[in-house]
């Protein structure tokens, strides 16, 4: 008989280096904000890691809250900017 924590093992551990790295982005882009320097952080796979993470778990719906990371919807922004910039220059 398993125990009552197994299935949540391997994607506990996926998803806690996801959140770190979304926190560690998250704190690049205030201090590059703060300094005025740029400060890169890690797009896309601190919510990699937390979509895998509850994709193996029990519950996977959660794997909704992948869209924390904020650089989905920045590269988003970037193609839509890029695009619209582009349509206004022809």
């Amino acid at each position: 008989m398993t125990p009552a924590w197994y299935p949540w093992a391997a994607p506990a551990i996926l998803i806690a280096i996801g959140m770190f790295i979304i926190v560690m982005s998250y704190g690049a882009l205030i201090q590059s904000k703060r300094t005025g320097r740029h400060i890169s952080g890690v797009p896309f796979f601190g919510g990699l890691f937390v979509f895998l993470g509850f994709i193996i778990s029990p519950i996977k719906w959660l794997a909704i809250l992948a869209l924390v990371d904020y650089s989905y919807g920045m590269f988003v922004y970037c193609l839509l900017s890029e695009r619209f910039k582009q349509s206004k220059k022809d």
